[in-house]
This record gives C-alpha cells, sequence and structure tokens, in this order.
C-alpha cells in the first residue's frame, strides 16, 4: 500500500492517560491527542478510528489464513481507548517520530526514560517506557534498535529507529500476516542498513540517492 493510505494502529504508547479516557481540566482523551500531539507536529492523516465517518483514504484490514485472504472481523475501536484505535499514515508516524526527537510534545528527561532500559526481556532486547530496547548484532554491525510494533485484526505496524545511523524505518499493512510481516521488515531492515553502510564507504563520500 502507499505511504498516503490511512491505516488503524494499535498498541499506541499512551496507555496509562488513556485509561482515564479525560485530563484532569475534564478533555477528552481524543482531544487531548488532537491538541497535544497530532495538530503541533502536523499529523493531518492521524485520528481516532471512528467506524461511522467517511475517512478518506482509509485502508480496509485484512486476514491471511489457509484459505486465502479474507476480510477481517469488524472491530468497534472505542474499546480500545488508550490502548490504540487511531489511524494514520506512513507519514505521520515519522512526524511522530520527530516530534519525540526533537522534545516537542515530552521533556527530554521524558525522552530519556523512554530510551533507558527498565525491563529485561531477553539477552539482547529490554523495555523502557513505551519502546522495546534492542542492542547487539544487526546486520554485521553492533546497533541500537529501539522500536515498538502493533496489530489487531487487518492490520500490523512497526516503527523502528536505529540511533547509530540516525536511521527510521516505518512500515504499516492492512494485511495481519505476522510471518509474511516480519519477514518483509527484516527485508528492508537489510535494504536500509546495509545500503547505509555502503554509502559510507563510498570513496567521494557523496550519497546517491
Amino acid at each position: 500500500m502507499s505511504s498516503g493510505n490511512i491505516l488503524r494502529l494499535f498498541g499506541i504508547r499512551l496507555f496509562p492517560v488513556g485509561n482515564h479516557h479525560r485530563t484532569a481540566d475534564g478533555t477528552s482523551y481524543e482531544n487531548y491527542l488532537k491538541e497535544n500531539i497530532f495538530a503541533p507536529l502536523g499529523m493531518r492523516s492521524t485520528g481516532y478510528d471512528h467506524y461511522k465517518p467517511v475517512i478518506k483514504g482509509r485502508a480496509k484490514g485484512y486476514e491471511k489464513d489457509e484459505a486465502g485472504i479474507r476480510n477481517a472481523d469488524f472491530v468497534d475501536m472505542r474499546i480500545a481507548g488508550g490502548g490504540g484505535g487511531l489511524y494514520a499514515t506512513v507519514g505521520d508516524l515519522a512526524l511522530f517520530h520527530q516530534g519525540l526527537v526533537d522534545h516537542r510534545i515530552i521533556s527530554q528527561a521524558s525522552g530519556s526514560m523512554m530510551h533507558t532500559p527498565q525491563v529485561r526481556i531477553n539477552e539482547t532486547t529490554h523495555y523502557g517506557f513505551g519502546l522495546f530496547l534492542e542492542e547487539g548484532e544487526i546486520c554485521g554491525k553492533q546497533r541500537r534498535k529501539h522500536y515498538h510494533t502493533g496489530g489487531g485484526p487487518g492490520v500490523r505496524s512497526v516503527m523502528a529507529y536505529y540511533p547509530e545511523d540516525q536511521l527510521l524505518c516505518v512500515m504499516i499493512t492492512n494485511v495481519n500476516d505476522r510471518q509474511i510481516f516480519n519477514e518483509a521488515h527484516a527485508v528492508m531492515e537489510e535494504m536500509l542498513l546495509l545500503d547505509e553502510h555502503a554509502m559510507e564507504e563510498n570513496d567521494d563520500g557523496k550519497r546517491t540517492h
């Protein structure tokens, strides 16, 4: 699907606030996101995935099973609350990432906490605040990978940042097949990171694309 298509996202990382649905001054969780994140960052193709409004470019979700491709089951995203239920584009997710990096929507101290290991997952991966933090050999080089995935009926997504390369990889799909998606992400990772390494070794020091 093209980067302009709108896709539902699951697993948004603002769950504690979303549990209350309203801030102390009575602002709804949805309006809080609009006013404090989406609008300031210019995320014009991101919002709550209400099923009744006609949203231009919204992609339909599909599932893949033994019989092939089928329509995903309907889910009223109001049940997700702060745990997901948003739609977005690849471009908007890149804006969201840049907003975090530039400390436009959270403080530098909060950003540091996000990227500080809190819980050990396995030998190479910890969990920070809202991010998986992986460190080890990735595509032939010692790297860090800070990422989060999402998924649900008919959708799957990943946003991964590689600090040493200053590279962001965002993938979204409207076919929920974990194996194919993970394989595609691995191929994309190799293409981007190995290409970055090749450009670093270019004698004239110029990037070709």
